[in-house]
């Protein structure tokens, strides 16, 4: 006995799915940007100031008691607050880059290819 011939008629079907791939991802860049803050320091200093006071009968032995006249210097030493800045960093807020995921549609085609059998004779002759 002869046995007929078959076969397996496989239709090409188009799988749609999805595959991952890096994007190129949006650029993060730290920078520090310098801001000039004024404030008004209360700050202090000596000046040389002549007290004058004349000589009464009440401090006249007060006054005598005192060196004699002379070209002598006297030196006084002045002092003067200066205003110093300090700067530290302190955290105000934490910042992090995290990631959401979007879903579109998107329309795809593709070509697929179908066999197509004619026979001669037979009833049905025409399958797809």
């Amino acid at each position: 006995m002869i046995e007929p011939s078959a076969k397996n008629v496989r239709p090409q079907k188009p799988t749609e799915r999805c595959s991952r791939f890096a994007g190129p991802a949006p650029p993060s860049r730290d920078a520090a940007v310098v801001l000039l803050i004024g404030a008004s320091v209360p700050v202090s200093r000596e000046e040389v100031r002549v007290e004058r006071e004349p000589i009464t009968d009440a401090n006249r032995d007060q006054a005598v008691a005192g060196p004699d006249i002379s070209e002598e210097e006297h030196e006084v030493v002045l002092t003067e607050e200066r205003p110093v800045v300090q700067k530290e960093a302190v955290p105000v807020e934490r910042v992090r880059l995290g990631t959401e995921t979007v879903t579109d549609q998107r329309e795809v085609s593709e070509e697929v290819r179908k066999e197509h059998i004619e026979t001669d004779g037979v009833d049905g002759g025409h399958r797809e």
